[in-house]
């Protein structure tokens, strides 16, 4: 079957300039000219059926305008880059935010609530709680927040982080009174080695 011939045809922000040579497995493309000045090469099923409709550069100012939304100035492409604190609040506060941790958490969960501006004089350089350094860490240090209120709290490793969703958030009293009933302290000493 022969390809109609698209020449002149505008796709999107795609102008056909002339037939190409057909890709690996005999299927007709079209070289093309994109509205910001470059050419590409484009399969015909791609042209016709919408898949195609720039040479990338659609996509790439799309993922620019939603990183400076979600992020700001945090995102890696934009001055400052990626280790700045402004961009570890901002990375925190996405990651606690992901529709799939909230569905993962069950309905009570709530984001934190904190601004960047609000965190960037609170970040550390290590665990608030059991002091590892964030160097030593295969990932970043996690905002740390009541899953009720969205209120933050601190800078946590995820171990810690984790430790105290768990435990801490779900079901402390019951903590408590396990360590009353075993007669620990809070420090893991027995309390009669205390007295």
């Amino acid at each position: 079957m022969r390809a109609v011939n698209l020449v002149g045809q505008r796709f999107g922000r795609l102008v056909v300039l002339d037939r190409a040579e057909n890709d690996k497995h005999g299927r007709s493309q079209w070289l093309c000219k994109c509205d910001c000045g470059n050419t590409h090469v484009v399969k015909n099923g791609n042209l016709r059926d919408g898949v195609s409709s720039s040479c990338g550069c659609q996509r790439r100012e799309h993922a620019r305008r939603v990183g400076k939304a979600m992020a700001g100035e945090a995102s890696p492409r934009w001055k400052g880059g990626p280790n700045t604190p402004r961009a570890k609040c901002a990375r925190a506060l996405l990651a606690s935010n992901k529709p799939s941790v909230r569905k993962r958490q069950g309905e009570s969960y709530i984001g934190c609530t904190a601004t960047i501006d609000e965190l960037i004089p609170t970040v550390v350089d290590h665990c608030e709680l059991c002091g590892i350094g964030e160097s030593e860490l295969k990932k970043s240090l996690c905002l740390d927040h009541d899953h009720k209120t969205g209120k933050f709290r601190g800078w946590l490793c995820d171990r810690c982080n984790v430790t105290i969703v768990g435990v801490i958030d779900t079901h402390l009293d019951r903590v408590l009174a396990y360590f009353d009933r075993k007669h620990i302290s809070h420090t893991g000493e027995s309390l009669n080695d205390c007295r």
